[in-house]
């Protein structure tokens, strides 16, 4: 967000290591280039919900037979085999439509993200927030985009006091308690500049971590290799995250995925274990030495 009352915190998002104002956006960005990483991302999620035993083609179900034969007087004519099957994922998505986010942020990968996590989970809720927070869901649920563009638009147009992070937090707890349980995971999408009380923002991170299930924050400006969350509001609620992740295109959702794959949300995840920094650093350092 972007306000006066906050010149020098919103002075060095733009301009130093803890997030620089530049555009992120992905150059040649199609829906289709979503399709992998966002099915890894489901995939990662639904695994951290746990899974259930269904039916398949993998592994002998005994128990399901023998279940089965109670109706041909205890013989068991077929063996039915079974397979992992995934649990839907649900998902809070809090989205925040300030201009330092959006003036950085690739808005046909955002709307997209959104649109596709919408249509293919479960159980979604979708909130914009800025000076205020409203649900959007239902603009999402549409055949097309334009139900989407248009809730952004809106936002953007009748928005622009400076975000209050902690207060929307508040608010949608206060307002929409049932949009996060201990099933859902939570994704906050926001560059951490906060407008309002950081303190408040500390105290609602801490109640979102203990009612979700797991709270990931997606940072359109982690993505540059010398980032570092010192941006106060985002200092604030890092202690109450599971994992703060660069949020610039389909490779970042690719790296969140991979990570939870890998480490499960408790495991050393989030921006400072991404191998792209480890490699850029190499590379700067190698280039340094050579010159």
């Amino acid at each position: 967000g972007e306000n006066a009352a906050d010149d020098e915190e919103a002075t060095t998002a733009r301009y130093s290591p803890s997030g620089r104002r530049t555009a992120v956006s992905v150059p040649g960005f199609s829906e289709g280039g979503l399709d992998d990483p966002f099915r890894e991302l489901t995939n990662a999620l639904a695994e951290l919900a746990g899974r259930r035993w269904g039916p398949g083609d993998d592994t002998p179900d005994v128990r399901r037979a023998l279940r089965a034969s109670v109706g041909t007087g205890g013989t068991v004519v077929d063996v039915p085999e079974r397979e992992r099957q995934r649990t839907a994922v649900r998902a809070c998505l809090l989205v925040d439509v300030s201009r330092s986010v959006l003036d950085v942020l690739d808005r046909s990968f955002l709307v997209t993200f959104l649109r596709r996590a919408t249509a293919e989970w479960r159980d979604v809720r979708v909130f914009f927030f800025d000076e205020d927070i409203r649900e959007v869901t239902e603009s999402f649920d549409a055949r097309t985009s334009k139900g989407a563009i248009d809730a952004l638009e809106r936002a953007e147009t009748e928005w622009g006091g400076g975000t209050r992070i902690g207060a929307s937090l508040a608010r949608l707890r206060t307002d929409s308690p049932e949009a996060v349980s201990r099933e859902s995971a939570v994704f906050v999408l926001s560059d951490g500049l906060e407008m309002g009380d950081v303190d408040s923002l500390e105290r609602e991170a801490a109640r979102l971590s203990r009612r979700a299930g797991a709270v990931f924050w997606l940072n359109p400006l982690a993505a540059p290799v010398e980032y570092e969350p010192t941006a106060r509001g985002m200092a604030a609620a890092l202690p109450y995250v599971d994992g703060l992740f660069a949020f610039s295109g389909p490779a970042d959702l690719a790296e969140m995925a991979h990570q939870l794959d890998r480490r499960g949300q408790h495991g050393r995840i989030g921006y400072e274990y991404d191998p792209r920094r480890a490699e850029s650093n190499h590379h700067s350092t190698t280039h340094h030495l050579g010159s």
